[in-house]
C-alpha cells in the first residue's frame, strides 16, 4: 500500500493499474530526498483535493519546476542550488514520462560532483592544498561560529514519525 505523502500522482489517481516500477520509484525517492533536504514533505498527497499538490501541478503545466512552485505557495525562494533543483524539478515531474531514469539519476551532476585534484596533483587533506569551494559541516563549529536555526515555513507539513498499522503487519 504505501504512505499516502511518497505515493506517485500516477497511482493516487488509478491510472496505472498497480505498481509500474521506476517512474513510481523515482517520484517516491523525489519526495523524500525534497524531505531531507527542506525539512518539511512537499506535500500530504499527489491528488488534487491536496492544496500543495493542486498547485504544483498547476505550476507545471506553465513550466515551473517543482522546487520553485513548493516554496512559493509558501511565498519563498527555493534555496536549493541549481543542480539539486534540476534533479528534484525532475524526480517530481507529474508526467511519470518525464521523470528521470535510475541511470540517469545515478550519472546526475548533483550526485556526482567534479572531483578536483590539489595543484601536486595528488590528494591531499590538506586545507591550503585543496581549493574546494564547497563548506563541509560537521558537528563541531568553530568559535567564531554560529548554528543558524533552521524553521520551515509554518504551513509546511512537519515531518515527523507515524504508527504503523499493527493490524497490517501480523
Amino acid at each position: 500500500m504505501g504512505t499516502k505523502s511518497y505515493k506517485a500522482p500516477e497511482i493516487v489517481s488509478g491510472a496505472r493499474a498497480g505498481y509500474v516500477g521506476p517512474p513510481v520509484d523515482v517520484w517516491s525517492m523525489g519526495i523524500v530526498l525534497f524531505s531531507l533536504v527542506s525539512g518539511f514533505f512537499p506535500l500530504e498527497e499527489a491528488k488534487s483535493s491536496d492544496w500543495r499538490y493542486a498547485k504544483l501541478a498547476s505550476e507545471q503545466t506553465k513550466g515551473v519546476g517543482a522546487c520553485e512552485a513548493i516554496y512559493s505557495t509558501y511565498k519563498r525562494q527555493c534555496p536549493f542550488t541549481a543542480p539539486l533543483r534540476a534533479m528534484l524539478n525532475a524526480m517530481l515531474s507529474i508526467d511519470p514520462a518525464v521523470r528521470p531514469t535510475l541511470e540517469a539519476l545515478k550519472a546526475h551532476e548533483w550526485l556526482n560532483p567534479p572531483q578536483r585534484a590539489p595543484a601536486g596533483g595528488a590528494y591531499s587533506y590538506e586545507e591550503d592544498d585543496y581549493n574546494d569551494p564547497v563548506v563541509y559541516r560537521g558537528l563541531e563549529l568553530d568559535e567564531d561560529e554560529e548554528m543558524e536555526a533552521f524553521e520551515p515555513p509554518e504551513m509546511a507539513m512537519k515531518i515527523m514519525r507515524q504508527a504503523a498499522d499493527r493490524g497490517a503487519l501480523a
